[in-house]
């Protein structure tokens, strides 16, 4: 029977975070209803790593983090409380780092390392630089300018050989080079020297031997070995070793020629936005791409984690950026298979308005990017849309469409940032043609083409395994290039040769075939980098909606939709994840509810932007062409960050300024508007700081600011609650992010992976346990009395969370339906019922007016007068809200809401056996 987790709790591996810390909470997890752990990438990655999806070497555990055995000792410790373990893992790259054991065989060795194919690299790129080497872009400046100043220079290390060093960076020298080295240091020995000449004359021979056999690493390692021996033999071997060092070292022509005769290209990092010729991780150039469509990478690759299957220690696997792989469906399919029938297997997947998951993939379904944007856009009012977007436009001056942004920044990051990969596409798309076309290539238009087509792409990818494509891939095909045909009608003779090539029912020729299924795989990237890094910090209506999986340009998803689209998930994908918070998401979870309820007061918004824009106005800076720092657009994301962020107790703290400025920083390097990472703009992030520094100081603008914000946050308090219980009762597995059974205001990462204090969270669910046994009511009354200390969520998580527990059939195979409402404010519902179980979710779907005097002062039983809740036919009668404990009996297929939500704006029901 395949496993299913009740509940998943993300945690964040890490030096700062290990397997020992994590087996500490692990009592605490259980009580709190947690049944499975979904770990971060565990397997060895850059010491410096705090996120682990840059492994080195997935053949073992991060020594830094713990060891096989800790791991063991921790997994019987779970199976002892009956819970389990989803691993995160990252097949389509690794870190490109010396550090990478495979990584330094091909820096060694080029084409003839027997891990030359486990990476996507062209060994064949028409550039002469590249041809037969791997590019290496880690140096700050042009090559040559680089070994001129002396950066750069020839040394031994004992491990490893002879190396070039770059600052901290060691790189292999070529195995070819040892000759010629040693050659030179046996020409620099004395006469009298002759011992020392004759040792190293032997060992010379041996080594030209075996530079001749790439597969003899053994050999190899005994060879540096004998050499290291005599060093420490022949004092005049190091004087003469040092003297290389320094000769290359001074010479610049003799350096540059052994940099040159390496298999890699040592490069300046910006040489990728031009020349490329290996898949990277977007425009990260230390992280390179597997080839994990090759069988023997697949196996190579993947054994540790079967090993670990095979043993029990894992029950599933998350797999990242699926996208990115040549071939998702053979690779999931492949990965079904090693693992098996039973195993846990979800996708990081991010789908665009109306795209679906393939549903002939053998997966339980996407690690919540979807639910996520769904759930935010419940909680969203669409009557907000439109007069929010105008408070934006008042505010900034322009009227940016949505579309247009996002088109003009994937043409950005193609043209601009992904130039090395644009090229490589060129090249494809030109072996495609026939031989006159070839002929009468004419580069300009047709790289206009090709950037037209790719920024109009409008999904992440498609997925032909073996083109000609299928029909839904194909309207997509078709629905990209009437779009770039209608940006650029001119070029009216290349839409019909791609369309030749795309749209085709034939099958393909190889060349063909290869141009198609390398452009599937960049227009991921491109969309990720153009989207996700570069929009979402530039069209700023509603930052809320900035998010991962959602649609900006849309703000606002009625109740009906919503069930529409759990109802099909519960058809479909019912394991599917469901999250509101991930290490990739923009802002915390309670956060983002908070700024969602913008769109009930739009009106109240304008007016206090309008506000601030005025008493701020003596902290921004005079920037160029006398424009004011931070620009409009950019001071208008501000304000909402810090509606997200500030803390509940509503003190403008030194770690909140501090916090903003990192978030700020970082925000506005990928907005590329003002300044950038490949371009930073240290005058205009000086502005933006100052300008943080002294609003939040500004005793006019935190007066006014607190006094907008503070009912603010309350509403968004119980938006949060209403959110909570959604993601832990829709259909799908409920995950929490480490740390956010407390209220999550966190930013963008590195904000979200800050440490979380586990004791006291382990201190409170013992008493929130303690004082629900004992008076309910009492506790509730106390909860909404001090809505800032957090214990209101942890108290809603934990009893939905156990209620899950205890109630696992229902949760895993039960029924979706959807709750009907009469009268009262607008008010959202869901049931879920299977077998004789039901359990019932009732909250707001409206906040702001719930409570305008505080949580403190709720009044459930005069606001909800009048309403009541509908229940289907089928549905039990008598129920228990296990918030509360207090029972209901439906009559007449109705229960009053002035009765349900009269001490707690949200209800959690199950049904209770009929008397």
């Amino acid at each position: 029977m395949p496993f299913t987790p009740s509940a998943t709790y993300r945690v964040q591996l890490s030096p700062q975070f290990t397997l020992a810390d994590l087996r500490a909470i692990l009592p605490y997890l259980h009580q709190l209803g947690i049944d499975t752990i979904y770990a971060a990438p565990m397997f060895e990655a850059r010491p410096e790593s705090n996120h682990g999806y840059d492994v080195i070497n997935p053949d073992r555990i991060n020594p830094l983090i713990g060891t096989l055995e800790e791991f063991e000792s921790l997994v019987a410790d779970l199976k002892a409380r009956n819970m389990s373990w989803v691993q995160d893992i990252v097949p389509n790259h690794m870190a490109y780092d010396p550090g990478n054991p495979w990584i330094w065989s091909i820096l060694e060795q080029g084409e003839h390392s027997p891990y030359a194919s486990f990476f996507d690299v062209d060994w064949r790129h028409p550039n002469p630089q590249l041809r037969k080497r791997i590019m290496l872009p880690v140096l700050g400046g042009p090559a040559k300018e680089i070994m001129e100043k002396g950066e750069i220079k020839l040394d031994w290390d004992p491990d490893r050989g002879f190396v070039l060093a770059y600052w901290d960076n060691r790189f292999p020298v070529s195995r070819r080079n040892y000759p010629g080295l040693l050659t030179r240091m046996r020409s620099d020995l004395k006469e009298k020297e002759g011992k020392a000449k004759k040792d190293l004359s032997a060992l010379l021979r041996e080594i030209r031997k075996t530079v001749q056999q790439p597969d003899a690493t053994d050999a190899w390692a005994e060879l540096r070995q004998q050499f290291n021996t005599l060093l420490e033999k022949h004092k005049p071997l190091q004087r003469v070793l040092n003297g290389l060092r320094w000769k290359y070292s001074d010479n610049s022509v003799l350096l540059q020629r052994l940099v040159r005769d390496q298999h890699y290209r040592l490069s300046h990092w910006k040489m990728t936005e031009r020349h490329i010729n290996y898949r990277r991780f977007f425009t990260v150039n230390d992280l390179i791409c597997l080839a994990a469509e090759n069988q023997e990478v697949f196996d190579r690759y993947h054994r540790f984690i079967k090993e670990l299957y095979d043993k029990g220690l894992i029950q599933g696997v998350r797999v990242d950026h699926v996208d990115g792989l040549a071939n998702p469906g053979q690779y999931l399919r492949r990965l079904r298979a090693l693992l098996g029938e039973e195993a846990y297997i979800v996708v990081e997947k991010i789908l665009e308005e109306g795209e679906h998951l393939p549903e002939d993939w053998p997966v339980q379904g996407e690690s919540g990017y979807g639910f996520l944007a769904h759930v935010s856009q419940l909680f969203t009012t669409p009557e907000g849309a439109a007069p929010l977007a105008e408070v934006y436009q008042n505010f900034i001056g322009t009227q940016p469409v949505y579309a247009d942004v996002v088109y003009t920044q994937k043409r950005f990051i193609l043209t601009e940032r992904m130039g090395g990969e644009l090229n490589n596409l060129m090249r494809l798309w030109k072996l495609a043609l026939p031989e006159e076309s070839q002929s009468l290539w004419e580069l300009n238009s047709r790289r206009e083409a090709l950037v037209t087509l790719m920024a109009s792409f409008p999904v992440y990818r498609t997925y032909a395994e073996q083109p000609p494509f299928s029909e839904a891939d194909r309207h997509v095909w078709q629905e990209a290039l009437a779009l770039a045909e209608k940006r650029s009608p001119q070029l009216e003779d290349l839409w019909k040769e791609l369309k030749a090539v795309l749209l085709s029912k034939e099958s393909p020729s190889g060349a063909e075939v290869n141009f198609i299924k390398r452009l599937q795989q960049f227009t991921g990237p491109l969309m990720a980098k153009g989207v996700e890094d570069t929009t979402f910090y530039r069209y700023n209506p509603l930052v809320s909606h900035n998010e991962v999986g959602d649609q900006p340009e849309h703000l606002g998803l009625t109740a009906e939709t919503f069930h529409q689209a759990m109802q099909e998930r519960q058809q479909k994908f019912p394991h599917a994840m469901n999250t509101t918070a991930t290490h990739d998401t923009k802002r915390g979870e309670d956060a983002r509810m908070r700024i969602n309820l913008l769109s009930e007061i739009p009106q109240q918004w304008g007016e206090a932007v309008a506000r601030w824009r005025e008493l701020t106005q003596a902290c921004k800076t005079e920037g160029t062409r006398k424009e004011a720092w931070p620009t409009p657009n950019d001071e208008y994301f501000l304000y909402q960050a810090l509606l997200g962020v500030f803390p509940p107790d509503g003190k403008a703290t030194k770690d909140v300024n501090e916090r903003l400025q990192a978030y700020a920083l970082k925000a506005f390097r990928e907005a590329k508007d003002r300044t950038s990472w490949s371009a930073p703009n240290e005058e205009y992030e000086k502005a933006v700081k100052d300008f943080l520094n002294k609003s939040l100081k500004d005793k006019a603008f935190l007066q006014d600011f607190q006094a907008f914000w503070t009912p603010l946050w309350q509403a968004g308090a119980v938006a949060s609650l209403a959110q909570t219980l959604v993601r832990l009762t829709a259909p799908g597995v409920p995950d929490t992010y480490q740390g956010t059974e407390f209220w999550d205001l966190s930013l963008v990462d590195p904000d979200n992976r800050r440490p979380v204090d586990y004791p006291q969270r382990t201190k409170q669910v013992t008493q929130l346990r303690e004082a629900m046994a004992k008076d309910p009511g009492r506790l509730l009354t106390s909860l909404l009395a001090k809505p800032e200390d957090a214990h209101l969520k942890l108290f809603t998580l934990q009893q939905a969370l156990e209620l899950r527990r205890a109630h696992a059939a229902l949760f895993a195979q039960g029924s979706y339906q959807t709750l009907t409402f009469t009268d009262g404010p607008a008010a959202f519902g869901l049931l879920r019922q299977h077998a004789r179980e039901a359990v019932a979710v009732v909250t707001p779907l409206r906040f702001m007016s719930l409570a305008p005097n505080g949580l403190d002062a709720y009044d459930g039983a005069t606001y909800w007068q009048g309403a009541s809740v509908s229940l289907p036919a089928d549905a039990p009668t008598r129920w228990r809200n296990v918030l509360d404990g207090a029972t209901y009996t439906v009559e007449g297929g109705r229960l009053p809401l002035a009765n349900l939500l009269a001490k707690f704006p949200v209800a959690l029901l199950i049904n209770q056996p009929s008397s």
